[in-house]
C-alpha cells in the first residue's frame, strides 16, 4: 500500500487506541444495537480451512471504529450488518465528523511509522545516510563516539535464518560499515544508529491526508483490523 494513499509500513502498528477488535471488544451486541452504528466496510479473512467476515462499524458516540465478526464458515447462522446503516447514508454532521477523525487518524499512523523507522531502521541500504546514537567499542578497544555520521557501504546480519521468519534479519543482528566524512570506515552494530536528517513533520502529512479525502483517495481499510481484501464499502 503506498505511502501517497496514506500508509506504509513493513511495522505492524499498535491500533488499540483506533479500534476495538472483536476479540478485545466486551460490549454485548443488545448495548451495541443502542448506539449510533454506521458501516463502514466489510471484507473476508479466508484461513485455510474455513473463512469469516468481518463489519468495520463507526461507534458516533465513543469516536471508534468497532470491528466485529458477522458471519463465519465455521458455523451457521450470523449477525444481519444491514441492521446498522451505511455510513454513506448519515447525516452530513456524522459523516464529517469521521471524516475529520479518520484524517487524523491516519497522519497519526504514518507519522509514528516514520519515526519508528526513522529512529530504529531495521533494514538499510547501501548509501543510506545513519548517525551513532551511543558509544560504540571498536575491536581494538577505540570507541565510535556517539553522534558520528557515516554512509552506509557494507551490511551483513549474523545468525541461522528461517524462510518461514523465525530470526529474521533486522535490528538486532545486523551490522553495518559506515563511511565517515573523512573517509575513515567504522563497523558498528544497526541497533547503535539512527537514519540522518528529520521525519515529515506531523502538520505535512495531516495536510496531504485531507487532500485524499477531499478528492477521493482516502484509504480505510488501514484504520480497521482488515488484513484481507475488502469485500464492499459503505462509507463514501
Amino acid at each position: 500500500m503506498s505511502e501517497g494513499t496514506g500508509y506504509l509500513t513493513e511495522r505492524r502498528l499498535d491500533m488499540s487506541r483506533l479500534c476495538d477488535g472483536e476479540n478485545n471488544n466486551k460490549e454485548s451486541e443488545p448495548e451495541k444495537k443502542d448506539r449510533l452504528l454506521y458501516r463502514l466496510c466489510d471484507w473476508e479473512d479466508n484461513g485455510y480451512h474455513d473463512s469469516d467476515f468481518y463489519v468495520a462499524l463507526w461507534d458516533a458516540a465513543a469516536r471508534r471504529i468497532i470491528n466485529m465478526e458477522y458471519a463465519s464458515t465455521r458455523y451457521g447462522g450470523g449477525k444481519d450488518i444491514e441492521q446498522y446503516p451505511a455510513m454513506a447514508a448519515a447525516s452530513e454532521d456524522v459523516r464529517r465528523e469521521f471524516k475529520a477523525w479518520a484524517v487524523d487518524a491516519a497522519a497519526d499512523m504514518i507519522f509514528a511509522a516514520k519515526e519508528a523507522e526513522h529512529n530504529e531502521p531495521e533494514v538499510v541500504n547501501h548509501g543510506d545516510v545513519l548517525v551513532t546514537v551511543r558509544k560504540t567499542k571498536k575491536k581494538d578497544g577505540s570507541v565510535v563516539e556517539t553522534g558520528v555520521r557515516g554512509d552506509v557501504f557494507w551490511s551483513g546480519a549474523y545468525g541461522k535464518f528461517y524462510r518461514k521468519g523465525y530470526n529474521r534479519p533486522g535490528r538486532g543482528n545486523t551490522r553495518v560499515g559506515l563511511r565517515l566524512d573523512d573517509g575513515t570506515r567504522v563497523f558498528v552494530g544497526l541497533s547503535a544508529c539512527k537514519r540522518d536528517g528529520d521525519t515529515e513533520p506531523l502538520e505535512d502529512i495531516r495536510a496531504r491526508m485531507q487532500e485524499n479525502m477531499d478528492n477521493g483517495g482516502f484509504e480505510i481499510l488501514p484504520l480497521t483490523s482488515c488484513r484481507a481484501w475488502l469485500s464492499k464499502s459503505y462509507w463514501m
